[in-house]
């Protein structure tokens, strides 16, 4: 029955389950099955065994119906239901293991001046990044889109953001960083709530929704940095410091949209700069840690960061997107194998108990298999 290609017969037998809708009534019978808990009060037991006992009959009969409908023997028809729905369980399984390697990647950049390097790590990786995950995940099927954002200073010039929207092809994303100039800024503050903002905009449509948050600097708002950033910078460090200006929102409604959204954030550190913006993020997200940061600063300057990893930013943004995307699907698989083995239990799709039930002698084949009184 799950062969590419059905014969004159098979195809009979399909087309009389569909039409007397044998699959749906096999899964209410096993629906009903389930219901009934030996456990309950005996009131309750009795009166959902009866609407299990009835799913159960119209089940039988309409498998009766489509025996003379097929012109086939009641065996042979019972037989073709089990493998058509043994057949469409495991393909609702499949689906359900390819669905969880299905990953919408955004990466939400930094696009100022100094943030060149990021944007040509990013560039130059991307392309390593998406193969070996799909040499590692089977079933990988990906979209990848960017939001580059500046400062609302470079509102009406080099512009204030930069958006590359969802799609599948690495060479259109690597056109548009090629083409993306990393310029503006302004004071060091940066939109970075702006570039958020975006993002949640974005047509999020796969299963696992992995965004990559980088920058080297904190967004407006003297509540996101520490105080020396000031003191040794003065008014050149931001010059909204309430964080108030054109367009200005609220970081909070934006990371609970996005967490609702099923979308994971990981931060890739450049600079201690930006910590207390991450943490403060943080606590408006709620319900615990919602951005993951890395540990290790990322070198950019044309000297070694202090305290910076040796590893090249090229590296650090592949670690960080791999390790992202593959906890992501392996949550994802994770979740999809339970699931499929709760509905097994229940049997709410397959209908392994229902199927039992079938499978014994009904209508003119128990009575054939009675045993002869003895007189």
């Amino acid at each position: 029955m799950a062969s590419c290609a059905t014969s004159e017969d098979e195809q009979k037998l399909l087309d009389a389950i569909a039409t007397l809708g044998i699959e749906e009534s096999a899964a209410k019978a096993e629906e009903a099955i389930a219901a009934v808990d030996p456990s309950a009060p005996d009131e309750e037991v009795e009166a959902k065994a009866a609407v299990a006992e009835a799913k159960e009959a119209e089940l039988a009969e309409k498998v009766q119906e489509m025996a003379k409908i097929t012109s086939k023997p009641l065996d042979e028809a019972k037989a073709a239901v089990k493998s058509f729905l043994q057949a469409k369980d495991r393909e609702r399984i499949m689906n359900l293991m390819k669905g969880a390697q299905t990953v919408s990647l955004m990466f939400v950049l930094d696009a100022t001046g100094s943030m060149w390097r990021i944007r040509d790590a990013v560039k130059a990786t991307v392309r390593e990044i998406i193969g070996e995950l799909q040499t590692s995940l089977k079933y990988l099927k990906f979209e990848i889109g960017a939001v580059a954002y500046r400062d609302v200073c470079d509102e009406g010039g080099i512009g204030r953001f930069a958006i590359h929207n969802f799609a599948g092809s690495i060479s259109g994303f690597e056109k548009f960083l090629a083409d993306l100039e990393v310029a503006g800024g302004g004071d060091a503050a940066e939109d970075v709530i702006g570039g958020l903002a975006k993002a949640l905009e974005m047509p999020w449509k796969w299963h696992n929704k992995v965004l990559i948050l980088c920058g080297d600097a904190p967004c407006h708002g003297s509540q996101y940095y520490e105080s020396k950033w000031v003191e040794q910078y003065g008014a050149s460090w931001d010059e909204h410091p309430d964080g108030v200006f054109k367009d200005s929102q609220p970081v909070k409604p934006i990371l609970e949209a996005l967490r609702a959204k099923g979308v994971q954030i990981t931060f890739l550190r450049i600079n201690d700069s930006t910590d207390k913006m991450i943490s403060e993020f943080n606590k408006e997200a709620g319900e615990g840690v919602y951005i993951a940061s890395t540990d290790g600063l990322i070198s950019i300057g044309s000297t070694h960061t202090p305290g910076a990893s040796d590893v090249t930013p090229a590296e650090a943004i592949a670690e960080v997107v791999k390790k992202s995307v593959k906890d992501s699907v392996t949550g994802s698989v994770s979740r999809s194998e339970a699931t499929a083995t709760a509905a097994g239990m229940k049997g709410t799709r397959d209908c392994s108990r229902a199927m039992m039930s079938l499978m014994e002698p009904i209508g003119e084949e128990a009575e054939a298999a009675a045993p002869a009184e003895v007189s």
